[in-house]
């Protein structure tokens, strides 16, 4: 890439998309076709990497990772789009990047209050028999439940791979604080109606800990980027053009 083109890169704001538990950036290929921006695909540490090393990290080793990869990105603002468990790591990068972060897109994304854990988001029943399963079996549900959960409306060959390709989390990216505010940014929840891992009237609650400017509707399951990513692609260019003409009149 050219001087030139380096520079234009720079001024454009770009768009840095965090995945959920277990899955990989490569899961955001197809939605980024409907984008016109620069777009960074955060792959959580040690996707390739074995299950004891990776279990042995905390909540901070997640996030100095995806910052990492967006310091040696040439985009300088951005909107940080996060999926799923991707809502926690992304309140701790917009209070750590809050000079280059403009805005925040959360896909079904759990929004913990007060600096809280991921888990402390949930229901308490359900943080209680999730804390549970994971103390015995672990952090990867078994396949029946990758299924019905994130899978429930992609079709069997999609379904497979993600059940094959699913990934053991360390227990402390559930366990650990953020220790981050709610940003003072501009703020978007993408509500999807079909999810059936987190529930549309969970997902109002995240909203409104979000403190969300807007609540866009998404026909889709957990997994949009794979059932419907002309439509979450849709969205997420309409809230860049938002944000870009935002950013101009401002500057």
């Amino acid at each position: 890439m050219n001087a030139k083109s380096m520079k234009a890169m720079n001024e454009r704001i770009g768009v840095v998309c965090i995945h959920g538990a277990g899955l990989k950036g490569e899961i955001w290929q197809k939605t980024s076709q409907y984008i016109e921006a620069p777009s960074l695909f955060i792959d959580l540490p040690l996707r390739s990497g074995t299950d004891e090393v990776r279990c042995k990290l905390t909540f901070l080793d997640y996030c100095a990772e995806a910052t990492r990869q967006i310091e040696s990105w040439p985009v300088r603002k951005f909107i940080i789009v996060a999926h799923s468990i991707g809502g926690s790591i992304a309140l701790r990068l917009a209070e750590d990047l809050k000079d280059r972060v403009v805005g925040l897109v959360a896909v079904s994304a759990a929004i913990p209050r007060d600096g809280g854990s991921f888990l402390s988001s949930l229901p308490f029943l359900k943080r209680m028999a999730f804390a549970a399963v994971m103390k015995l079996a672990g952090t990867k549900p078994p396949g029946s439940a990758i299924r019905s959960g994130l899978c429930n409306d992609l079709p069997r060959s999609q379904s497979d791979a993600v059940v094959n390709s699913f990934v053991p989390e360390a227990k402390r990216l559930y366990f650990d604080r953020t220790d981050a505010p709610i940003p003072a940014i501009p703020k978007f929840y993408i509500k999807l109606m079909k999810d059936q891992e987190f529930t549309p009237v969970f997902q109002d609650r995240m909203a409104a800990n979000l403190a969300a400017d807007h609540v866009i509707e998404l026909q889709a399951g957990h997994l949009p980027m794979l059932s419907n990513p002309s439509g979450l692609g849709a969205i997420l260019q309409g809230l860049l053009e938002h944000l870009s003409g935002t950013q101009g009149s401002n500057s």
